[in-house]
């Protein structure tokens, strides 16, 4: 098992844009865009035990999309994980583990108009660097969000990614 390390994750080699998100891109891991019925809606950052997803979504001018929690629950029920196990963390944060051994957690910052949602799939040894390093890339991201969608929209990104040197 690789783990990443604590300096690592502070230290982003890069950043990557999607137009309305940018995010710092940590060495050792793969990047690609998820493109649902004609439209990028998803970033998926593959670590080397795990998988992260980042959505963007328009949002309250509080940063509030209603609904949110419920989709989060009904994605873990349909993951087999019993809502008697969920855990709920600070900040937020909602997870549970599958009975093979899968640990699921959601993550997410907003601000005024957007909402960015973080799911991290990892088994669960592994979770606890996988759900660090996707607080890293959630905390260092950067939302550019158009303010004119109804909230709880998917915001679309780019589907050919920019890398941003460190001195743009």
């Amino acid at each position: 098992m690789i783990t990443i390390d604590q300096e690592t994750l502070r230290r982003p080699v890069q950043l990557v844009s999607f137009g309305a998100l940018t995010i710092p891109y940590p060495a050792g891991s793969a990047l690609s865009v998820v493109v649902h019925d004609g439209h990028a809606d998803t970033i998926a950052i593959r670590t080397s035990t795990g998988q992260i997803a980042l959505n963007l979504y328009a949002a309250t001018s509080n940063g509030h999309v209603p609904g949110y929690l419920g989709s989060c629950l009904r994605y873990l029920s349909s993951e087999n994980i019993d809502t008697s196990a969920l855990e709920s963390f600070a900040d937020d944060e909602l997870g549970g583990t599958a009975a093979d051994g899968m640990h699921y957690r959601f993550l997410s910052t907003s601000g005024e108009g957007w909402l960015l949602r973080g799911s991290v799939r990892s088994p669960r040894a592994c979770a606890p660097d996988d759900i660090a390093l996707a607080r890293s890339v959630l905390h260092g991201a950067s939302v550019v969000a158009p303010r004119h969608h109804m909230a709880g929209t998917t915001l679309e990104l780019e589907t050919e990614p920019r890398w941003i040197s460190r001195s743009e």
